[in-house]
């Protein structure tokens, strides 16, 4: 009887408990049909770590010379990072606000929560979505480009001073080229602290914190190939090579084949009183080795290879990727677009002038654009 009624009494303990609970719960969904709860909204305003834009202020110069500025996409990037900028700002200022009142015991009405969100969730597309697009871009030369690097990377001797190959070729991507959109990947090579992503038709230079820097015309890129030759034993059919050249250097001329014996008499007769005295057939042939040296302003490095693939593709692009690529191009958007980074906010009348020019202008005059992606 005893057990019963502690029985009993634990079940009107847990019906009460049950009974409370959904009564919050049904309040909580009440409150809900007129404001967000703090959970969802901070999800709502919390940027995807995949699409978020956190930019570098300050970058280190890049010394060049004028002529090969690409102004086009240099007006044009530090015109977007400084937008982002003042957007992301804005972003932050909006978001201490929310998270302040999600922190507090503050609610707002229905109708101001509603526009923050609606604030920063269009603050978030801006940060997200806004690139500048690269134009123009041929797979084919940037292909050749990067069959030529991999054959020198991949070469069987590749010697440099001063330089470690592995930060040459570097697998790092630089920050901020995440600003820029475009169809095919480019080459990165990083060299006395900065970055150089070669693009078909233009290089980008970031430094080694990963902001942009300068865009250079491929021009600026010199490429010199210096071709040496030295000379292998051959033994038997066993290629003794010398000093930077290996299997995969090309022999350019075969010497005449002589034969003789391992042990031979003064006159170059076999020498009779060894056994084990065996024949043996050799020549001298020439192979080919490479110095290979990429120029970059003021900035060079010289590779000494062995590969003749390497050479070979070199070749293909000497004078192909690094030729003349700037091309005249009406410089009136450039100069509405400078307009309008000094003239503050309220300039409709530019930006309507900006937007009219822009559809009327040829693409293949220029490198860049900004767009939403």
């Amino acid at each position: 009887m005893g057990v019963f009624i502690i029985s009993l009494g634990l079940f009107f303990c847990i019906y009460e408990m049950y009974k409370t609970s959904q009564e919050e719960k049904i309040e909580r969904e009440r409150e809900g049909h007129t404001l967000p709860s703090k959970y969802k909204i901070y999800q709502l305003i919390t940027l995807d770590e995949d699409k978020e834009i956190f930019l570098i202020p300050n970058s280190i110069s890049f010394s060049c010379k004028q002529a090969y500025l690409i102004r086009d996409i240099i007006i044009k990037t530090n015109n977007l990072k400084t937008k982002l900028m003042n957007k992301f700002e804005e972003y932050e200022l909006i978001d201490n606000e929310i998270s302040t009142i999600i922190h507090s015991s503050e609610v707002l009405e229905d109708y101001d929560m509603q526009e923050l969100i609606y604030k920063i969730d269009s603050l978030k597309r801006e940060l997200s979505n806004t690139r500048i697009q690269l134009l123009n871009e041929d797979l084919l030369t940037i292909q050749k480009v990067k069959d030529a690097f991999y054959y020198l990377s991949t070469s069987k001797v590749c010697v440099v001073n001063g330089l470690k190959k592995t930060d040459f070729f570097t697998k790092d991507v630089p920050y901020e080229l995440k600003l820029f959109d475009y169809k095919y990947r480019p080459l990165i090579l990083f060299l006395n602290d900065f970055y150089f992503c070669l693009f078909s038709n233009v290089i980008l230079v970031f430094d080694k914190n990963g902001a942009f820097s300068i865009a250079l015309d491929p021009s600026a890129l010199e490429i010199n190939l210096k071709i040496n030759t030295a000379y292998a034993s051959v033994q038997n059919g066993v290629v003794t090579y010398p000093d930077y050249v290996d299997s995969d250097s090309k022999c350019i001329h075969t010497g005449e084949s002589e034969t003789t014996w391992l042990y031979t008499t003064y006159n170059g007769m076999r020498d009779a009183r060894h056994s084990f005295n065996p024949e043996i057939t050799k020549r001298t042939d020439v192979y080919e080795y490479y110095t290979i040296t990429i120029r970059i302003q003021e900035i060079k490095v010289s590779f000494i290879v062995s590969s003749e693939k390497a050479k070979s593709t070199f070749e293909k692009i000497i004078g192909v990727y690094n030729k003349r690529n700037i091309q005249p191009h009406d410089p009136i958007p450039e100069l509405l677009s400078l307009l309008d980074n000094v003239s503050g906010e309220n300039n409709d009348e530019i930006r309507n002038l900006i937007e009219k020019y822009e559809n009327y202008t040829n693409e293949k005059n220029y490198f860049c654009k900004e767009v939403t992606i």
